[in-house]
């Protein structure tokens, strides 16, 4: 049983036990409270120091960022004792490390860029007309004679006047040679460069631009008369080429056919027939393998003659040559109208 004086004596000294310890409290753990046993106390003050190792390391949290040099970061560490009480302290960590990384990124581009570079074409060639080219040709006029040419021609300008103005322009080419004939009634006429008159046929067709001048002065004197008679005329031409092709002359020929109408000695359609004419022809010239010939054709007649109009456009076409309606194009050039068959030599 305890006394009265021992009680009184114990509560004097128990402010020397306790005074001591919660000074201990205050001076580590920093405004905490502080409750059962002093292990909490010695826990407090090592986080204090060492940046939250024990069971303060697991709890706390660092934050920093590394950029391949050595940095610092600071971190808040919460410890939790083993009985109610919390103790709170902080501490310094350092790192060093290397950080590299690769990006991946998308973007639209645009520009304009200046090349050089190298194109060829293949030219389209010109072609030759009588004036230009440079190879032997011969350019065979037949024109039409019948009774209508008084009127359609009284005066000769498309039959002899565009030749006579192609002559004074082209007629020192000593590349080109001519013959020249007519066609009337039933028959065609050529002119003989030998005799120097108009025969059928002629024995010497081709000559020079004297022998065609001759041909064409001769040719004003002869009136219109008859029929027109295209199968002869393409008969006569078809004679001279065969016979100039047989004495071995090699060389390209121009056909320019001149009428005013209607041809009068074909039988069934005329536009076949035409077309035979001109096929044979070209046919004749292309035996020896080497020669060539084209067909042109002019249209003198009545504007209102459609059907004979539209003949000879069709002789032009099949002879792949020109053809010209002097209603639409007055000014008749010989020039113009030739189409040189074959390559243009330079």
């Amino acid at each position: 049983m305890v006394t009265q004086s021992f009680k009184n004596r114990f509560l004097s000294i128990t402010p020397l036990f306790i005074v001591p310890f919660l000074m201990t409290g205050c001076l580590f753990g920093e405004n905490k409270q502080f409750f059962e046993t002093a292990s909490v106390s010695a826990l407090g003050v090592s986080d204090g120091a060492a940046s939250g190792s024990a069971s303060g390391s697991a709890d706390g949290s660092s934050s920093g960022t590394s950029s391949g040099s050595t940095d610092t970061s600071t971190g808040t560490g919460t410890i939790t004792g083993t009985s109610t009480g919390t103790s709170t302290g902080t501490g310094t960590s350092t790192s060093t490390g290397t950080s590299s990384g690769t990006g991946t990124g998308t973007g639209t581009s645009s520009g304009t860029g200046t090349g050089t570079g190298t194109s060829s074409t293949t030219p389209t060639p010109t072609p030759c007309t009588a004036g230009t080219t440079t190879e032997s040709l011969r350019i065979m006029f037949m024109v039409d004679n019948s009774g209508s040419t008084a009127t359609t021609d009284p005066t000769h300008n498309y039959r002899t006047k565009t030749v006579q103005n192609f002559l004074a322009s082209y007629g020192t080419h000593t590349n080109l040679t001519y013959s020249f004939g007519y066609f009337s009634g039933t028959t065609a006429q050529g002119w003989d460069m030998g005799q120097s008159k108009f025969m059928h046929p002629a024995s010497t067709a081709f000559g020079n631009s004297a022998g065609l001048s001759s041909a064409l002065t001769k040719y004003e004197t002869i009136s219109p008369s008859g029929n027109t008679p295209y199968s002869a005329a393409f008969t006569a031409l078809q004679n001279e080429v065969q016979a100039d092709e047989l004495s071995g002359v090699k060389q390209n020929y121009v056909v320019v056919f001149m009428s005013d109408g209607m041809p009068t000695d074909i039988s069934g359609n005329i536009d076949t027939g035409i077309i035979a004419m001109v096929d044979q022809l070209r046919t004749k010239v292309q035996a020896n393998g080497t020669s060539l010939l084209t067909v042109s054709s002019v249209y003198f007649g009545p504007e209102s003659d459609s059907v004979s109009i539209s003949h000879l456009q069709n002789m032009a076409n099949e002879g792949q040559g020109q053809f010209v309606d002097t209603n639409l194009q007055s000014s008749l050039v010989i020039n113009d109208l030739i189409s040189v068959p074959g390559n243009c030599a330079p």
